[in-house]
């Protein structure tokens, strides 16, 4: 279950990175830019919203799928979207905010 701890040799201790400039000795990450992140995030909302419309559908028809499920999906899509809709009301406010600011 556990793994036993071993000798403490030459070898296994590391020396700690202490570069604090960018990129030093790794190569450059791609990183993701804030509209994409913010894409991703109403893409996965808009899944959550699809799933639990289709999985009320089937219960509609008399499928085969259990409640719990329906629920379940029913409440990922509300959080979903009560947070897609807080985030796009504090990037509005934010932007808004940013506009009456005077240089």
């Amino acid at each position: 279950m556990f793994n036993p701890i071993g000798p403490i040799g030459k070898n296994s201790i590391q020396p700690i990175d202490m570069s604090f400039t960018k990129g030093a000795g790794k190569p450059q990450e791609e990183t993701e830019g804030f509209g994409n992140l913010f894409s991703k995030a109403f893409s996965s909302a808009n899944k959550a919203m699809y799933y639990a419309g289709q999985t009320g559908r089937i219960v509609a028809m008399g499928g085969d799928i259990e409640m719990h499920e329906v629920s379940i999906a029913g409440q990922k899509a509300k959080i979903a979207l009560h947070l897609t809709t807080q985030i796009t009301t504090k990037i509005t406010q934010a932007c808004s905010q940013l506009f009456q600011m005077q240089l």
